[in-house]
């Protein structure tokens, strides 16, 4: 009998355990996605030409997102400044801040059936987000 209530402590205990873990993440998934870096100003798109982005020492990264019918150039102001949860949380919703202007939090499901958002439709259908790094570009220069 004591063996038993030994392993129903330890599974109480172990389940308590659990279900904190459980809140605990659902509070971080909850707080992530409020994040909104455009909303929060960390962030800014600007419009920029390759040519005048190789010029200026600013932005680390140059993004080219290519539409069927449209090509935007430019690179996000305030990048290089965000914290690692920033950067994470960037470059997590990095196409849909391309195609909507903010992160779409729709986790990928509809009742209980995989779905694509807009962003992943997007790629789907020929849409493609090409970054150019900096550095890379530095470092291409010196080899040529």
């Amino acid at each position: 009998m004591n063996r038993l209530l030994d392993i129903y402590d330890t599974q109480e205990t172990s389940m308590s355990s659990n279900i904190d873990s459980i809140i605990e993440a659902a509070k971080m998934i909850e707080a992530a996605d409020k994040t909104d870096l455009i909303k929060e100003k960390k962030i800014k798109w600007v419009k920029k030409t390759f040519e005048e982005w190789l010029e200026e020492d600013g932005e680390d990264q140059f993004y080219i997102f290519m539409k069927p019918v449209v090509t935007h150039y430019g690179v996000w102001q305030g990048h290089d400044k965000l914290n690692k949860a920033e950067m994470d949380h960037f470059d997590k919703y990095v196409n849909d801040y391309h195609c909507y202007g903010h992160p779409c939090m729709v986790d990928g499901m509809v009742d209980g059936k995989p779905h694509l958002t807009d962003s992943d439709m997007a790629s789907y259908w020929g849409c493609k987000l090409i970054t150019l790094n900096r550095h890379d570009m530095k470092l291409l220069k010196t080899l040529l």
